[in-house]
């Protein structure tokens, strides 16, 4: 009693009473203190709810005992307190809030005071577009992402997954940090969702059921935490949960308050927090922040908004606090992110560049894709995006919501990176997204302001140190893919399995006539290998086939840089390495040659393999010696054979060539004639040596394995005279299996080939 009464003297002097009453309408606050005090932020507001923060105290009791003692000290009603400290008081709607603001900070206890300010969704809704119905789906023939990706069927609309490195490392088991989707709550019966959110408290209803009636919350945690690999719909960048809070209401408004006390939650259960909608900085969401930040070193991951370019957007925090100079202690918690995706939604779309809609600016941390991002929507129920934008149920584009699935991205992959950099802080998790992320085109037209020059786009591979390998496996003989072979990719330090891939063909079903098409492939992607270490992994891959290969064989070659002479490779971090290929020849007791010179492309590529059977028959086989019988016997002085039962030369393309040897009838072990048959390359005369600067190598296969295989080191270079390079001989004795000489010349003229005039 003794304090009422302390209190009641107190506000006899300093507090003015102008009456009471309420308004369901929205107030503008007048122009007053500057936006950084929080006392004024010059945004609207809720008239007559005073929000003020308590301090905790032993003298003065609990937080709803000093929330009640304020109130009839003021005159006031208490609408909802919170043992976090914070009241929310009815002080009528016709009462100088400000006013009474700076009465209540004199009162001991009261951290702050100010009026329950509104943040919201920008846009609210977008008139004119008609509504898409209760439960209406949009119907699609799309063609599902190949293995070894997820088998989710919409998957391959959502660019974004794949632009922001997600594909890289899907597979990849980390446990991801959980999300808390501060938001309009999230469908958490959503079948593509279901099992991966938890729900949280429900602030604008006073419930605990996060149901989202808006449909941006959905979108939000599809993005973040959609079921991967399940055969349905699309899959989430993190492998983690998302805890649903929410603050927002079905028409995209929320109160200070209210998200005060959800933001608080979100600390308290989680490490990381989404925040797609904005507002003006007030004490009240500073104060929150500031909880998350700085006491649970949590990490507030915000859209920039969607302010069409605002380079001092006042009205776009949280996000605006990630570099804000009256907020210091926030600036390694809070990262700001912007949207990209130039272009239009039905033609090609360049996330890059920046969406029509972002705020941008030196503030901003970040940038994602946001623009045609295909994401869940509430599964089958009515909610605000559907009647008033549009939006069909269960999965649809977002185009209005740009920012908000921008920050998105950017909070699964912190996520992710936060799982794999487990005793990390946030400031080093936004720090390890920087320093692994891309800088920005801020020359080019139509691309970013040069106020963006220290943002990053973000790749959640490059953060996780993974990389990825497309590799390439075709037939000999019809430069086909060869269907069901198995890479596997080695470690060459371990020795250890990295990584593997089938190449499967694609199924795809044509909408019109029900049939089944199916797309023969000849590469398979390789994901997930670590890129982490000094030096960088070095990798070796083997292949294996049925009617091909007898056991797994080395067989592989690609382009000089990422591949050494002897096939292996190294990726980097956050990117295919691309080029590597194997050609294999049907599993036969023949003899195969084939030779390979990758790198440059185009047609001088071409190996132009030959082979010389032995010099007592003087037979040549290539690209240059032609058959007698066919009328040439300019280009093949020496007799050349292209028929069984001795040789044939099989087929000739861009990068490879090949040719087949008979075994002897009484030996399968051997060629069919006895001595030596000499195998060389050349490269096409009068141009640059193509032999010096690309990979070459030359393989004998016998019985479906690799019975000799030779790799031209780059140095020493043959040069433009030695346009020749002879790699290997096959030696066939009278009896025995064949062996494989090297030759005593590797670079020569053609005065070096045999029986040479």
């Amino acid at each position: 009693m003794k304090k009422r009464f302390f209190y009641g003297v107190l506000l006899t002097i300093l507090m003015v009473t102008l009456g009471f009453g309420t308004s369901p309408t929205l107030a503008a606050a007048s122009a007053g203190q500057p936006a950084a005090l929080g006392d004024d932020a010059g945004g609207a507001y809720v008239p007559g709810q005073l929000v003020v923060g308590l301090a905790p105290s032993v003298s003065l009791g609990s937080i709803a005992t000093q929330a009640a003692a304020l109130a009839q000290a003021l005159g006031v009603k208490v609408l909802k307190s919170d043992e976090q400290g914070i009241a929310l008081l009815d002080v009528g709607g016709h009462r100088d809030l400000q006013a009474l603001a700076m009465t209540a900070k004199r009162i001991k206890g009261v951290r702050y005071a100010e009026p329950n300010y509104i943040y919201k969704d920008a846009p609210v809704s977008h008139p004119g577009t008609a509504p898409a119905g209760p439960v209406g789906t949009q119907v699609r023939s799309v063609a599902p992402m190949p293995a070894p990706y997820p088998n989710d069927p919409f998957l391959s609309l959502d660019a974004g997954w794949k632009f922001v490195g997600a594909d890289i490392v899907w597979a990849n088991t980390t446990a991801s940090k959980t999300v808390c989707v501060l938001d309009t709550g999230v469908d958490y019966t959503h079948k593509d969702l279901a099992g991966n959110v938890t729900k949280g408290p429900d602030y604008v209803n006073n419930d605990a059921d996060p149901m989202d009636d808006n449909g941006r919350g959905t979108a939000v945690a599809g993005i973040i935490a959609a079921l991967c690999d399940n055969k349905e719909g699309i899959a989430g960048v993190s492998n983690g949960k998302v805890l649903a809070v929410k603050v927002i209401d079905s028409a995209g408004i929320g109160t200070a308050y209210d998200i005060s006390l959800g933001m608080r939650y979100c600390a308290d259960h989680a490490d990381i927090i989404d925040v797609s909608w904005t507002g003006v900085d007030t004490l009240t969401l500073a104060d929150a922040v500031n909880y998350s930040v700085v006491t649970k070193d949590r990490l507030v991951v915000a859209a920039a908004g969607d302010g069409s370019a605002s380079l001092t957007p006042d009205n776009a925090y949280p996000a605006y606090y990630a570099h804000n100079v009256s907020y210091a202690a926030f600036n390694y918690g809070v990262a700001s992110v912007a949207a990209s995706g130039y272009g239009d939604a039905d033609g090609p779309i360049d996330y890059h560049c920046p969406s029509e809609n972002t705020n941008f600016g030196t503030w901003v941390d970040f940038v994602a894709p946001g623009f045609h991002i295909y994401t869940t929507t509430p599964w089958d129920k009515i909610f605000w995006l559907n009647l008033n934008d549009g939006n069909h149920p269960r999965y649809d584009y977002l185009n209005y919501s740009q920012t908000p699935l921008a920050a998105a991205f950017v909070a699964a992959a912190a996520a992710r990176t936060w799982g794999y950099m487990h005793t990390s802080t946030a400031a080093e998790i936004i720090s390890r997204l920087r320093t692994t992320g891309y800088t920005l085109n801020t020359e080019g037209p139509n691309c970013w302001d040069k106020s963006m020059s220290a943002a990053r786009l973000v790749n959640l591979a490059r953060a996780m140190d993974r990389g990825a390998v497309t590799l390439q496996v075709d037939d000999a003989t019809l430069q086909e893919g060869v269907q069901g072979a198995t890479i596997s990719v080695y470690d060459t330090s371990t020795l250890k399995l990295a990584g593997s891939g089938v190449i499967t063909p694609i199924s795809t079903i044509d909408p019109l006539t029900g049939q089944v098409v199916l797309q023969f492939v000849d590469t398979v992607d390789i994901l997930n290998l670590s890129t982490a270490g000094t030096p960088a992994p070095v990798y070796f891959a083997r292949v294996s086939a049925p009617n091909y290969t007898a056991s797994p064989q080395n067989a592989f070659v690609g382009p000089p840089g990422p591949f050494k002479p002897d096939g292996s490779f190294y990726v980097e971090p956050g990117a295919f390495q691309t080029g590597g290929a194997a050609v294999l020849p049907h599993k036969t007791a023949n003899f195969t040659v084939i030779a390979e010179n990758i790198g440059g492309g185009g047609y001088l590529d071409d190996p132009d393999l030959d082979v010389w059977l032995p010099s007592t028959n003087k037979y040549a086989l290539g690209t240059g010696y032609n058959n007698v019988s066919y009328g040439d016997d300019t280009i093949a002085p020496y007799g050349s054979l292209n028929e069984f039962p001795f040789a044939r030369w099989i087929y000739g393309y861009q990068y490879y060539a090949t040719i087949v040897i008979l075994n002897r009838a009484s030996d399968t072990a051997a060629p069919y004639y006895p001595g030596t048959y000499v195998v060389g390359l050349k490269n096409f005369p009068g141009v640059q040596n193509l032999l010096d600067q690309n990979s070459v190598s030359a393989f004998v296969w016998k019985d479906g394995l690799i019975k000799a295989r030779v790799d031209k080191p780059l140095t020493p270079t043959c040069g433009s005279t030695n346009i020749w390079w002879f790699p290997l001989q096959i030696n066939s004795t009278a009896s025995g299996a064949a062996t494989y000489p090297t030759p005593a010349v590797a670079c020569g003229t053609p005065a070096n080939s045999p029986y040479y005039p």
